[in-house]
């Protein structure tokens, strides 16, 4: 199970199992990003922090190949 912790002043552990844990895909690696259908619930990242926020997927990402 992993365990997440929260700020530092108000701490809350999260547990969950291996499984439910999607690592941040590798940039050197386009083909280990995952694509996730529309509608679907995801937590996204601020582009230059590691700062999460809750998101919606509006519609998939565009791939060069898809041009």
């Amino acid at each position: 199970m992993g365990v997440i912790f929260v700020a530092a002043s108000f701490i809350r552990k999260y547990k969950l199992p291996p499984s439910r844990i999607i690592p941040f895909p590798k940039r050197t690696d386009p083909s280990s990003i995952l694509d996730f259908p529309p509608g679907r619930h995801v937590l996204a990242v601020y582009p230059g922090t590691t700062a999460l926020y809750k998101a919606t997927v509006v519609q998939p990402r565009k791939r060069k190949t898809d041009e």
